[in-house]
């Protein structure tokens, strides 16, 4: 774990637009810290990751998002429910239909602090109204990125 962290410290990140890590869940406490220092880094989003890796049955993330970052639309093809559990910041979740209608929107603040998602039923995408959004996500593994699927075309 201090190998990984010291690397954070460390690393130039201006280059990059997204990082992950994988870190041990044990000081959580912490890591908001580093994450908001990959944040400050010119990223428009970073996620540190507490699941051993992209094949785990279950993920838990600690994701931070920029005011400037783009969210398209989206959902997973293998129909993945997520639970987001607010951080830090303000945020606009929107949830669309196959056919982009925008099928209702919920705050994710501080009051409006935790919000379920089946991506059955919908696409949803986040608009960022605070300098920064920090969250956790829990959803289920295993993670295939091919599995993603847009909305629209980006």
């Amino acid at each position: 774990m201090f190998i990984i962290k010291e690397y954070l410290m460390n690393v130039n990140l201006t280059s990059h637009k997204k990082k992950s890590f994988f870190f041990d869940i044990k000081n959580i406490k912490n890591d908001k810290k580093y994450l908001l220092n990959l944040v400050n880094n010119q990223l428009l989003s970073s996620r540190i990751l507490y699941h051993q890796n992209t094949k785990s049955k279950l993920h838990l993330m600690m994701i931070c998002h920029h005011k400037n970052k783009k969210i398209y639309p989206f959902k997973f093809k293998n129909k993945k429910k997520k639970f987001f559990i607010h951080l830090e910041g303000r945020a606009i979740f929107k949830f669309h239909d196959y056919k982009n209608k925008l099928v209702k929107k919920l705050n994710f603040n501080s009051k409006n602090n935790l919000i379920f998602l089946d991506e059955n039923k919908y696409y949803y995408n986040q608009s960022i109204l605070s300098k920064k959004l920090i969250f956790f996500e829990l959803t289920s593994g295993p993670f295939i990125s091919k599995n993603k699927i847009y909305l629209y075309k980006k």
